[in-house]
């Protein structure tokens, strides 16, 4: 163990080594002022810091000024399944992270009903939401990699349906798919909403 600390001892040693010298370099490679003209070079380099913290002032009190005019909510009709982040972002003015989280749901779900967006608790906006009903998706010939990605499943029920589908037969009730593995009960209420079982 102390060998250790004795070899991060000397790498620092050496780091701060290197820096100091490296410094010292520096200072050798920049021009040097003249005494006599060091009064005229001071006031030079006061005046050019003056002007750019005049330029700071001003940018931020124009960014003030943006941030403070507030523009009215936008009180229109929005369509939920065509609706972009940009939008949302520039019109109605979500956060960037809120409205990509948005873009990713949908895709995740295959489109945005009125349960997932109170479940997210985006329907407490200015607009009204449009949308059309999330079209079912048939167990029997989805690909086992959604069933992966979709919300409303587990991975270990993913694996148990998909083995019974391959070695046994196609699942026919909702009843023996939930027999398969450990559903909770609101996955028993939302999986036959969003999927559907016939051939």
């Amino acid at each position: 163990m102390r060998g250790i600390e004795r070899k991060v001892t000397i790498a620092w040693a050496g780091i701060f080594l290197a820096l100091f010298f490296g410094n010292i370099y520096k200072r050798s490679t920049s021009p040097v002022v003249p005494w006599d003209l060091w009064q005229s070079h001071t006031k030079d380099t006061a005046e050019q810091f003056r002007e750019a913290s005049n330029y700071e002032s001003k940018k931020n009190d124009a960014r003030i000024l943006y941030k403070n005019q507030r523009l009215p909510d936008f009180s229109g009709i929005v369509e939920a399944d065509t609706v972009t982040a940009r939008w949302l972002m520039e019109e109605g003015r979500w956060p960037e992270w809120k409205a990509n989280r948005y873009e990713h749901i949908r895709e995740l779900w295959g489109g945005i009903d009125s349960l997932i967006l109170s479940k997210e608790g985006w329907d407490q906006v200015a607009w009204t939401w449009s949308w059309k009903p999330i079209p079912k998706l048939g167990l029997h010939h989805i690909p086992e990699e959604v069933l992966y990605t979709h919300p409303l499943w587990r991975s270990s029920q993913v694996r148990a349906f998909h083995h019974y589908r391959s070695r046994v037969r196609p699942v026919r009730t909702w009843e023996e798919l939930f027999l398969l593995d450990a559903f909770d009960s609101i996955q028993e209420f939302l999986i036959p909403c969003y999927f559907t079982l016939v051939e």
